[in-house]
């Protein structure tokens, strides 16, 4: 894609070139575009931080049901969980606005992936429509390869953001 877009006069940073084994030249463009292209690792953190919070939810009322049966209603019990839920209330509140940050990361990467594709599809000409996901780098686009419904999607404002 890099040597594409070098043969039709655009520019590129010097940062997304190597030298190659070929050439000791810096000017051999970096594979990067597979990377590009992968799944980004904030769903692996996404599902990392959901199972923790779970299994801190399950683990907490488990030994609170545990310590109720030994002391109901005691100085223990009532300790314990003055303790142990305003912790896990805290770790909620933090699960809760990491995972919009990598929701909100996951949607820029999607952009930035349509925008590749639809590069691609124009270089295609002809066969674009062997394509199977769409191109357009907006919100709709995003969200349409996703397989989110467009009426469940909030329309983009001016400034090209897709909360309204």
């Amino acid at each position: 894609m890099v040597r594409d877009l070098l043969e039709h006069g655009h520019h590129v940073l010097n940062v997304d070139r190597v030298p190659s084994a070929e050439s000791d030249s810096p000017e051999t463009p970096a594979p990067f575009l597979p990377a590009e292209l992968t799944d980004s690792q904030t769903m692996n953190e996404s599902s990392a931080r959901a199972a923790l919070y779970i299994g801190a939810v399950s683990s907490t009322l488990v030994a609170l049901g545990f310590l109720g049966q030994l002391s109901p209603g005691g100085d223990t019990f009532n300790t314990f969980a003055l303790t142990v839920l305003p912790t896990l209330y805290l770790l909620g509140v933090v699960t809760f606005v990491r995972m919009v940050e990598c929701g909100a990361e996951d949607f820029r990467y999607g952009l930035a992936i349509n925008r590749i594709r639809g590069y691609y599809k124009q270089l295609a000409g002809d066969q674009a429509n062997l394509f199977l996901l769409s191109g357009h780098d907006d919100g709709l686009g995003v969200f349409a390869n996703a397989a989110v419904p467009a009426e469940g999607v909030p329309s983009t404002s001016p400034s090209g953001a897709w909360w309204p």
